[in-house]
């Protein structure tokens, strides 16, 4: 957002970018008052997440290690949340995953499920849409084996020719095609 100081994407000097998606699936960390006293453990509100990404990481191998083994070190932390709204001036904060790219064609994507992060290799497919869950994406993906950038060949019958007239049949079977 403008004048805040808070990206919800962006790229590095070293080539890695990080953003924001929506994911309404997603329950950021708990902390409890002694993370918040413990120095090794770095709590770090979700809305500056993608800032502290591109300030201390220069790949996805070192973002994925920092949040694979050395996860006990970070707390992801929604600071808007309440359990009881009439006491909370703040509505429910945004929900996202964070897909991760870096400048050797790596690509990662940061999910927080139950309170507990998972980072996916995403490499393979290098994309992520908003929701659903980004194992769901890669399984629903299944159901396209046969989309192609290209139009259907004309079909010959015994006696007649099909030809196509419309672009986009290639992609006859994705929704809205």
């Amino acid at each position: 957002p403008i004048g805040t100081g808070l990206a919800s994407h962006g790229m590095n000097q070293h080539g890695l970018s990080i953003g924001d998606m929506t994911l309404n699936a997603t329950e950021y960390q708990s902390h409890t008052d002694e993370d918040l006293v413990k120095c090794n453990t770095k709590i770090i509100l979700y809305v500056n997440l993608v800032n502290y990404v591109l300030s201390n990481f220069k790949n996805c191998e070192e973002v994925c290690h920092a949040f694979t083994t050395k996860k006990d070190e970070y707390r992801i932390i929604n600071p808007f949340y309440s359990d009881d709204e009439k006491e909370h001036p703040f509505p429910t904060a945004f929900l996202f995953h964070f897909p991760v790219h870096d400048s050797y064609g790596n690509s990662l994507v940061l999910e927080f499920i139950k309170g507990q992060v998972n980072v996916y290799d995403n490499t393979q497919v290098g994309v992520l849409t908003n929701d659903p869950q980004l194992p769901w994406q890669i399984e629903n993906l299944t159901c396209y084996i046969g989309v192609t950038p290209t139009n259907a060949m004309p079909f010959k019958g015994n006696q007649f020719v099909i030809n196509n007239k419309s672009q986009g049949t290639g992609y006859s079977s994705m929704p809205g095609s």
